[in-house]
This record gives structure tokens, sequence and C-alpha cells, in this order.
């Protein structure tokens, strides 16, 4: 049993998250499926920068405290959260990410999502193009990181048909009308693009050209992508999504702000923690409370138990703020006073009281 970290860590870019939606679907640019590693909030956050970067090309500043603060507060744009087999699958509400992004200022980019189809010429093997099967690594690499980007990448499958048309030569010299045709094949919106791929020592070197797929097979942009075969499909794919986002993309408007008002009303709302909530008579629809829950001492536990606070009605807004061995502290939005909050729980087995004093610190029952 997996057991939860005693220190929170937002590893932005040490976990790669894997793509688990079908391509060209608007909705499965916000679902994304990360390793959890024990840290379920982590692993909440990093969906949410790699869903950021790919509706940005990249561009976005998640450091840009507004869009930092975003990450940090991530429960708010999580609707759904599920364990599988490759790790913890992630709905984000698209709405809320949407205006994440207008905050960073920079283009949005849902479409289009076309598939790239690489010809790229490798001497070292005894036919230089590089064939879309298991000889080599770099099909893996690119289609792993096209996931990443909502980008579909291909490799030819160098066959007869294929060979006929394209040779190292057309490759490198940019012939489109023999390339356009052989590619054909693999599909009717995508994108070309040929390179020459060289080693020396343990470092590539990759020099790429991005072309249209239709017409004359119009030249885009270039690039160059350098160092371990990882870091060379990483440069080349983000530097495609950039250019797309770029050309595709647009700003958004920033988000509504409430009015302002005066008097009472102009106060902020409370943050109410623990006992005080607890006592008090009534609590405003914008209240706040933290709730402790101890003995969550799995991540299949920290899932069920943020699904029950999710489903409840009471509660508009749900955030892990810490975790801390198997007690998790959660800020919480309500719509409804302390009576009502509780009133919610009646029915719910597996969350009981732990203090007496303290209606607000609960506990967990495994079952």
């Amino acid at each position: 049993m997996l057991r939860l970290p005693t220190l929170l860590s937002l590893l932005l870019f040490c976990i790669a998250p894997a793509w688990s939606a079908t391509p060209g679907s608007s909705a499965a640019l916000f679902q994304v499926t990360v390793p959890a590693n024990g840290n379920v909030l982590a692993a909440e956050r990093q969906g949410l920068v790699t869903v950021l970067q790919r509706l940005t090309g990249g561009a976005i500043d998640v450091t840009r405290p507004v869009v930092a603060q975003g990450v940090d507060q991530v429960g708010s744009l999580v609707r759904n959260v599920e364990q599988g087999t490759d790790g913890l699958r992630v709905d984000f509400d698209p709405e809320g990410v949407k205006q994440l992004v207008a905050l960073g200022v920079v283009p949005y980019w849902e479409q289009p999502r076309p598939s790239l189809l690489f010809w790229v010429v490798n001497t070292q093997l005894p036919v230089p193009l590089i064939p879309g099967d298991s000889t080599t690594t770099w099909p893996q690499l690119f289609s792993r990181e096209g996931a990443r980007w909502m980008l579909p990448a291909l490799f030819p499958l160098l066959d007869l048909d294929d060979l006929t048309l394209v040779s190292p030569d057309v490759v490198a010299q940019g012939l489109m009308p023999p390339l356009l045709k052989a590619s054909q094949r693999y599909g009717d919106e995508l994108l070309i693009v040929r390179g020459q791929l060289s080693q020396q020592g343990e470092q590539w070197l990759l020099q790429w050209h991005l072309h249209a797929g239709t017409g004359k097979g119009e030249a885009l942009i270039n690039g160059q992508s350098q160092g371990t075969a990882e870091a060379v499909v990483s440069q080349t794919l983000s530097a495609i999504s950039h250019y797309l986002a770029e050309r595709y993309g647009k700003i958004l408007p920033l988000p509504a702000v409430a009015p302002a008002v005066s008097g009472a009303q102009a106060s902020s709302p409370a943050v109410v923690t623990g006992a005080a909530l607890a006592t008090s008579a009534a609590v405003s629809a914008a209240g706040v409370a933290t709730l402790q829950v101890d003995n969550v001492k799995s991540v299949d536990d920290l899932l069920a138990l943020q699904g029950l606070l999710r489903q409840l009605a009471v509660i508009t807004q749900s955030n892990v703020s810490s975790m801390t061995g198997d007690t998790v502290i959660f800020t919480l939005s309500l719509n409804t006073d302390a009576n009502g909050f509780f009133a919610a729980f009646q029915d719910q087995q597996r969350l009981v009281p732990a203090d007496v004093n303290n209606r607000f610190h609960m506990q967990w029952r495994q079952p």
C-alpha cells in the first residue's frame, strides 16, 4: 500500500505525464494521466501544468504569481481523479483552465491539432531513413512526447510504396512533390517534418524543417535540436507546439472581477477554522473552513475522501492544502452554516468525528 509523503513536493518537470484521451477531441486537451508516486496533490499540480503548457504551446509562465496561485489551488479545477494502471487520470474543468490561461496573457490554442509525419535521415541505419517500427527508439520517443502536446507523431512504414517515392536525398534536398505524394497515405490533415539526424558521442543533432502537408508543401519553420535523444525530441515538439500556438491561438479576455461593494458587504469572506466555525450559528455563503482528517493512509484513501467531499452539495470548493503523514488538511468553501455542513455527513460511514471539542477535526475510517 502506498504511503502518503510527509512533505509536499511540486516537481514540475520530473514526472512525465501520459496522454490518455482521443486525438482531436477538445475535451481530451483537459485530461492527463500522471504517475501518482504516493502524492496526489503533486500529481494533480503536475497534470495541470502539463495541460496549461499543452494549451499555450509552452508559452505560459507557471511562476507568474496569479498562475502559480492557480496551480497551487489545483483542487478547484479538478473534475475527477481515477486510479489507473498507468497512474492517476485527472480531468480538469475547461472553463477554469481557460481562466488561468487568460491570467497568463498568452495565446490559447485548442485547434487544429495536426498529426506530424517525420521523414528523418539517419545515415547510421541500413536504409538511411528512420522507420515507424521498433528497430529504433525514435518513433516511441516522439510518440510519447507528441502525446504530451496532443500532436500525434508518426513515422513512415518505409515499405516499397514509400521507398519508391522517397530517398534520403529527397528528404535532405526538400523535394516536396514526392514527399507530399508519399505522405498522403498517412492522413489528410498532417504536417510534414523532414530532418537529418547525426550523432557525436552520446549527443544527437537533429536539423529539421516543418512543411504544410497540402498544396506545394509550404515551408513553415526550421529548427535545430541538440542533446540526448530525449532532449532532441522534447526541443523539437516544444518548438513546433509553440509555433502552432502563436499561429492559431488567441489571447483570451481576462476573467470578470466581482464589482466592489461598500460597508459591511465590502469585507472579505472570513476564513474560519476548527472550533470557531463549529460553534458558529451561521456561516456566510462564501465561508471558508479548514478540515483536518486523520488516518488517510493511502492514495486510494485520499481519492475516496476527495470524491466524498466533492459530491456534497454544501461544499462549493475543496482543496488539499497540506499532507503530513496520514493527516490531510483541506480548505473548504461552504454554502451553508456549520450545522448544515455537519448534517450533510450524517449518512457517511467513513468520515467520523475525531475531537469532541473541534468538529472540524475528523477521522477517515478504514473499511
